[in-house]
């Protein structure tokens, strides 16, 4: 058998992997405890809200407050400009409604018995939200090169390749 002696994370860097977090021994045979997952510097105690903070950081928050102020003064030019707070609440009603379907989008906001929904219009007003829809981005079209085709995303991307490499993503 060939001894395959690959250092995990790189020329003169050595990550040690405690096994005894992911497989408990007995009469020599594996057994797989529950699912656990180590990411950087997270431990098992971390909130979603904590690897949710990993991928979408500040910096992506920032630019994509940013390029969407940027889009809408375009087409718009008594926008009103969005900030941080209300990019990460927009967000989190766009991951709600990827959860929790509803015929239209409007339908989130509906008084209505069948999809009353107490959540949504607390965070967000209808309009407001259906704006932000309208004039979400993530980067400057105008800076796009021609073919580029994730030039779009790119810097969402790159925040995501940059995260990736520097925290160690452990799962079984």
């Amino acid at each position: 058998m060939e001894n395959n002696n690959n250092q995990i994370g790189g020329t003169n860097l050595i990550v040690e992997i405690d096994k005894s977090l992911f497989v408990r021994w007995k009469n020599n045979a594996g057994c797989i405890l529950p699912q656990q997952w180590v990411f950087g510097d997270l431990g098992p105690e971390c909130e979603p809200i904590d690897v949710y903070n990993c991928f979408l950081c500040d910096d992506i928050i920032k630019t994509i407050v940013i390029e969407t102020n940027r889009q809408a003064l375009k087409y718009k030019p008594n926008w009103t400009n969005t900030n941080e707070v209300e990019i990460k609440n927009f967000l989190a009603i766009v991951m709600y409604t990827g959860l929790v379907s509803y015929p239209k989008i409007s339908d989130y906001w509906s008084r209505q018995p069948l999809f009353y929904n107490t959540f949504i219009p607390k965070i967000m007003p209808r309009n407001r939200f259906q704006e932000l829809l309208r004039f979400f981005h993530v980067s400057d079209n105008d800076t796009i090169v021609y073919g580029d085709r994730l030039g779009k995303i790119q810097p969402l991307v790159g925040c995501c390749i940059f995260t990736t490499i520097n925290n160690q993503i452990i799962g079984i």
